[in-house]
């Protein structure tokens, strides 16, 4: 049975890089009220990273004209504006539900965490993406902070990673993002952060462990991630052989983020070591670049 309509965009916003070329023109479309398929593909190869030829282009339109998700008119191509009332109206009973102060995390007293599995880096991505975002709805400090010991998740999955950096900017919120160590791939996913206008920075002289850490503060809240020993193995040879971006197989790489593996992280509400940490990240982008 052919998708409904509202089934079918709202997957696309939520599975972002499953679908990527579909939910990428989609946000195109979102931009302008009309384009051309040239815009199109320009801005699929330029802001998304995406090449498609011109008739792999005229295939999803044909789809999404089929749906009625688009209407073609000589040669430009727009949303259907019928499709945006009903999907508005769609949406907005989903944020009242899924949007809502998050008991299961304001109930964390200080000092306490809450463990979560996954059995994959695509999995745990997903599922750590959406507890960022319940927290982000009830946090009342602006500033935010990352650190990873590499980018492994910008460059890993792209497109989800890129739509949270992009909520959070949106949100009028502050986002730094250190990453511990100076290697090619490392300076890459610094200037990646930065198309998304957010402050990234990299340095082998932080606290932090050098691999396979991750730890994202967010108001009170720390989420943190040690990876297992044999995915940061599998990992590091990238970061450590790459020397040139031409020379990065990202596709190669992504094959690690499907492996099926036991990965967990933690929760925790911790107000002082929160603190800490934020501050910590914010000084070390002071100290390399003077940004702050």
């Amino acid at each position: 049975m052919r998708k409904l309509f509202l089934e079918n965009i709202v997957y696309n916003m939520l599975t972002f890089g499953l679908k990527n070329s579909v939910s990428s023109i989609l946000e195109i479309l979102c931009q302008t009220k009309s384009c051309t398929t040239q815009h199109i593909l320009a801005k699929l190869r330029n802001e998304y990273r995406i090449t498609l030829s011109l008739p792999q282009l005229y295939k999803i339109l044909w789809q999404l004209e089929k749906e009625q998700i688009i209407i073609r008119e000589h040669n430009t191509i727009a949303l259907n504006t019928l499709r945006i009332k009903k999907t508005s109206d769609y949406i907005n009973k989903a944020k009242n539900i899924y949007l809502q102060e998050n008991v299961a995390f304001s109930q964390l007293q200080d000092g306490q965490r809450r463990e979560f599995s996954a059995n994959s880096l695509i999995d745990l991505d997903a599922i750590w993406n959406n507890i960022f975002t319940q927290l982000q709805n009830n946090n009342t400090i602006s500033d935010i902070a990352f650190y990873q010991s590499h980018p492994y998740f910008i460059l890993g999955h792209f497109s989800s990673r890129s739509s949270l950096i992009e909520q959070i900017i949106s949100s009028q919120q502050t986002l730094s993002i250190l990453y511990g160590n100076e290697w090619c791939l490392d300076n890459y996913g610094v200037q990646l952060v930065r198309l998304q206008w957010a402050q990234a920075t990299c340095s082998s002289k932080t606290p932090f462990l050098a691999e396979g850490y991750n730890i994202h503060v967010i108001g009170n809240y720390i989420l943190e991630l040690l990876l297992p020993d044999n995915v940061t193995q599998h990992l590091k040879i990238f970061f450590d052989n790459v020397t040139s971006v031409d020379s990065f197989d990202n596709e190669l790489y992504k094959q690690i983020f499907a492996m099926k593996w036991q990965f967990s992280f933690s929760v925790q509400h911790n107000q002082k070591q929160a603190s800490h940490t934020r501050e910590i990240i914010k000084k070390m982008q002071w100290n390399s670049e003077g940004i702050l």
